[in-house]
């Protein structure tokens, strides 16, 4: 409420400004939706939604508005459509968005004939003798990735373009820091002639440290979580609590990245996974940066402001976990950490199936017990390291039980790592923090 109570001010703040116009039609940047991150819709390649709040910020009546939307691009996607003639009111606004009386008409990229490159997606106002054509179009640029990447992202996420946000700081009593984007995964396999999996096998972030900081030779790690907490939406219950969303975080995959030099300070860096995360449909993920070293921070992206989106979609773009309390990222601005996946060819039946075997250890950070869960059909032979590589535990799962209890009262605070050898010889790893 904060937020949005936050934009209300400012309008009615410019309100006198714009009054001195008669005809001044428009809107901002965080007025209408942004295509997304792969993260706050369910059809991630059957479009987006469309639409805004549009203003008459002048002092008169108008009876002849016309709102369009178009998506154009290079590859010749074109998609078209306008709203109008509509009345607005002095001093009023008009919602168009789906459901509303008023709404733009849906739109698909056919997903069995996907022109993957760079789209445009561009708002436009229009009235007769418009004073202040200033604030009329919003162009927010977007790319549909290769295969690399299989995603939606504005063009602010790409290499080189990420930015740092100086308002959202690294709370100076933060231990343990990350920074996320979340990620749902509606329907990986919409490619309907391929019968491979997807895997995600890097990640891409941006570390930062101030002036008079080095960061070479600082430890980061990428977190890869299953978000399995049951909520729908961020007016759920369950956002209402401190951390009563991030109940059920399952680690699936991490990496670990150590900057050489303090060149590598505020450039994209692509971090790979020590252990690759198969793409489920119909899954929620959390993908993090996280560090335990003081001076590192992250970078977040500014150019595009997810406000609509978060307002209307009601789901969370990014998260930030200090020490043990996790908050949601103000929607105009997301951490810079963008996902990569590879699509898995060339494989044989069992070499395919080999691919979903996985192993998750949570809660972590964990107290005294740790729970193994894993989808093998055969035992499983796991071993637990600490961050030195000195074995402190070795058991046999049996996944007929589908969970395994651990009691790890007897290990000393810190990092640890599982490795998980199956049947195949194929070997798995997985990481946890004792408390």
């Amino acid at each position: 409420m904060k937020q949005i109570t936050t934009l209300l001010l400012c309008f009615t703040c410019l309100s006198p400004l714009f009054a001195q116009l008669n005809n001044d039609l428009g809107f901002t940047k965080h007025d209408v939706l942004v295509p997304p991150l792969s993260t706050d819709f369910h059809k991630m390649f059957d479009g987006f939604p469309i639409g805004g709040t549009f203003y008459n910020y002048g002092t008169a009546n108008q009876d002849s508005v016309y709102i369009s939307v178009s998506i154009t691009s290079s590859n010749g996607f074109n998609f078209q459509d306008a709203i109008g003639p509509l009345t607005i009111n002095a001093g009023d606004s008009i919602r168009i968005f789906q459901g509303e009386s008023n709404e733009f008409s849906p739109f698909s990229f056919a997903p069995n004939s996907v022109n993957f490159g760079d789209y445009e997606l561009i708002y436009r106002v229009q009235i007769e003798n418009d004073q202040n054509t200033s604030n009329d179009s919003l162009v927010l640029p977007f790319i549909l990735w290769n295969s690399e990447y299989h995603t939606i992202a504005p063009s602010g996420i790409q290499p080189n373009e990420q930015r740092l946000h100086q308002i959202y700081p690294k709370p100076s009593s933060a231990v343990s820091y990350q920074a996320c984007v979340v990620w749902e995964d509606s329907n990986e396999a919409f490619f309907v002639s391929n019968p491979y999996p997807y895997q995600m096998t890097h990640v891409d972030i941006v570390p930062h440290v101030d002036s008079g900081e080095t960061i070479a030779g600082a430890e980061i790690f990428i977190n890869v979580f299953d978000w399995s907490d049951s909520w729908q939406n961020i007016d759920d219950s369950s956002f209402q609590s401190v951390n009563g969303a991030f109940q059920n975080l399952q680690l699936l995959g991490f990496g670990t990245y150590y900057p050489s030099s303090d060149d590598e300070n505020d450039s994209t860096i692509s971090v790979s996974l020590q252990s690759i995360v198969i793409q489920n449909d119909f899954t929620r993920y959390l993908i993090c940066a996280q560090t335990f070293e003081d001076p590192v921070k992250f970078g977040f992206d500014t150019t595009t402001s997810f406000q609509t989106n978060f307002n209307e979609i009601k789901q969370p773009i990014g998260v930030i976990q200090s020490n043990s309390d996790w908050e949601l990222v103000e929607p105009t601005m997301v951490p810079a950490v963008a996902p990569r996946f590879n699509l898995v060819t060339g494989v044989g039946e069992m070499e395919k199936e080999a691919l979903f075997e996985s192993v998750v250890c949570y809660p972590s950070p964990a107290g005294t017990d740790l729970y193994l869960k894993t989808d093998a059909a055969n035992p499983i032979k796991v071993i637990i390291s600490d961050a030195q590589g000195r074995e402190v535990n070795a058991i046999e799962f049996n996944p007929t039980n589908s969970e395994q209890q651990i009691d790890i009262s007897m290990l000393h605070p810190g990092h640890y790592f599982i490795s998980a050898t199956f049947v195949s010889g194929n070997q798995k790893l997985a990481r946890f923090i004792k408390q």
